[in-house]
């Protein structure tokens, strides 16, 4: 992959951190993006960690995004725009591109706010036994301002999903070690942090919102495909509670579903 656009094409390179301090990389990516990906981009040029560099993988957008990202080619470390077998994909070739010593995705309708890379540091230099450091996650609705949540542990991951993958930075060599994989193309980010626990690997919770999150993603729709996608991830590892789990999240679906068509009529 060659760049098309950022300072890397100029011979540049991002600022040489310190010793002790890590050369974190976002990557993002995005599609037609032009609405929202501006706020995405100015929220990591704004960050008050200097030691950063930013990778935007787009996939062949016609709605004006290139045009906002050549506008911050000196902002930007590398973009690309390509065709990609969907997001994940786009995902895998960011990090293939990246040379920071941990990596965050950033999705290209999502902000961080100014210190996220600055509190991500801090964590890194407290905990060098991490192999991946996720925080709290303000959630966006169009209709009401932005509130907190608080994920907790990853000790419920495999039942509950608390870590948010909008918050998680991870070291380079695992991103190298265990790329998304294209067979969920909804959930391939539960499934990576599954295999990642499976692996052994070491997860530290900071108690900050790292991110801002517009609801609405691939994840969240359509949302029984998720709840099918989630349910063959899980089946790899514990199948039956993995088939009650299913039940449950359907349960759940038809719940909201029937809901939603109660107030469509109403």
């Amino acid at each position: 992959m060659k760049c098309v656009g950022g300072y890397r094409r100029f011979g540049k390179s991002a600022p040489s951190a310190p010793g002790g301090s890590p050369l974190i990389s976002v990557v993002t990516v995005c599609r037609n993006a032009a609405i929202t990906i501006e706020q995405t981009l100015r929220s990591v040029q704004a960050q008050s960690y200097p030691y950063r560099e930013h990778i935007v993988v787009d996939g062949q957008s016609t709605d004006g995004t290139i045009d906002i990202l050549r506008r911050y080619d000196n902002a930007i470390a590398c973009w690309i725009s390509e065709p990609d077998a969907g997001i994940y994909d786009a995902m895998n070739k960011g990090i293939a591109l990246a040379i920071g010593d941990w990596i965050g995705i950033l999705n290209s309708d999502d902000w961080y706010p100014e210190h996220t890379l600055q509190h991500v540091a801090e964590a890194v230099g407290r905990h060098p036994e991490a192999d991946v450091i996720h925080g709290d996650i303000y959630l966006v609705d169009r209709n009401e301002p932005p509130y907190p949540i608080f994920p907790g542990s990853h000790e419920h991951l495999f039942s509950q999903w608390r870590i948010r993958h909008p918050t998680c930075f991870v070291r380079k060599p695992l991103y190298d070690r265990f790329q998304y994989d294209l067979r969920y193309p909804i959930n391939a980010d539960f499934e990576f942090l599954l295999r990642l626990d499976a692996a052994g690997c070491r997860f530290v919770h900071i108690d900050i919102p790292l991110t801002y999150f517009r609801t609405g993603g691939v994840s969240n729709q359509p949302r029984f495909r998720a709840v099918w996608d989630r349910f063959r991830i899980r089946l790899r590892y514990r199948s039956l509670v993995a088939c009650w789990l299913l039940l449950m999240d359907s349960l759940t679906w038809l719940k909201d579903w029937l809901y939603s068509r109660t107030q469509k009529r109403s």
